[in-house]
């Protein structure tokens, strides 16, 4: 889990984050997706172990999180 996300699940019930949460929260998002990527790509010529696939989806679940959190965001 990255160091930050305990602080932002906090947001998980703010329909408008701060700029400075959605500048971390969309960083958040953007290092979490890169992840997924890289788990993709070694998949593809490895099989995901049990401990990868389930790593994977909590990172699903949390990007699911930010996106919705990001989505009524207007600076």
């Amino acid at each position: 889990m990255p160091a930050n996300q305990h602080s932002f699940n906090s947001l998980a019930n703010e329909t408008t984050p701060a700029t400075g949460d959605a500048k971390a929260l969309a960083e958040e998002l953007a290092a979490l997706m890169r992840q997924q990527t890289e788990a993709l790509e070694r998949a593809a010529y490895l099989k995901m172990s049990e401990a990868e696939s389930s790593a994977y989806d909590e990172r699903r679940e949390r990007i699911v999180q930010l996106w919705e959190l990001l989505r009524g965001y207007r600076p």
